[in-house]
């Protein structure tokens, strides 16, 4: 499929959400109130997506198995098998499509636009060089955690902004440092997240979990 025929889908919006999934059973499009930083849960049963691209990164964790499903991102192909907990990253602007046989799927979806990694990598390194990599299905106990913890917050009732501020800053110096076309190493910057409060919010995670 050309680049024409390929839809662009702001996953801010639950109306583009549906265009590429045609089977559509649950879609829930949290307001998490930090710009550049969304949150969706989604399920829908077994079909083929349209081939599609986002306007924003996309980090894919999986609620349900799912058992040899097909997934193109760019040129690459790979057949997964897919644990809970799983997850997938979808850069902005890569070409995605995916065909999927399991029953019933389910997945939490972290979306962050491409000028917030770009700030957090700025005092780093130039942030026109720094792309996230094309990441089919794997485990990343550290990226489930901060899902799970970012969708309860939000439907806890009394949502905490600030907490969820602090989670999509980790997992933002996670993807630049383990997901980016070249390796980072993040320094203490003035505007940015200090070392010993990243440290803080990733023990509360890994113990609260």
């Amino acid at each position: 499929m050309n680049n024409q025929q390929t839809l662009s889908i702001d996953c801010n919006k639950e109306e583009d959400i549906f265009k590429f999934a045609p089977n559509k059973i649950f879609t829930k499009l949290y307001d998490t109130g930090l710009p550049g930083k969304g949150v969706f849960h989604a399920a829908h049963s077994a079909c083929e997506y349209k081939e599609h691209s986002y306007e924003q990164h996309g980090i894919f964790v999986h609620l349900k198995p799912e058992h040899n499903s097909l997934r193109r991102m760019g040129d690459s192909v790979e057949i997964e098998n897919v644990n809970v907990g799983d997850m997938a990253i979808i850069p902005a602007n890569v070409n995605h499509w995916q065909r999927i046989d399991t029953k019933q799927n389910e997945a939490v979806v972290l979306t962050i636009e491409p000028h917030v990694i770009s700030h957090i990598a700025r005092e780093t390194v130039n942030p026109d060089s720094v792309e996230l990599l094309p990441t089919f299905a794997k485990p990343d106990g550290l990226i489930q955690n901060i899902a799970f913890s970012l969708k309860a917050n939000l439907d806890s009732g009394s949502y905490d902004k600030l907490y969820a501020e602090s989670l999509f800053n980790a997992l933002s110096m996670h993807l630049l440092t383990h997901y980016c076309t070249r390796k980072i190493k993040l320094q203490d910057c003035g505007n940015g997240l200090a070392p010993f409060k990243l440290k803080q919010i990733l023990e509360l995670i890994n113990d609260s979990l």
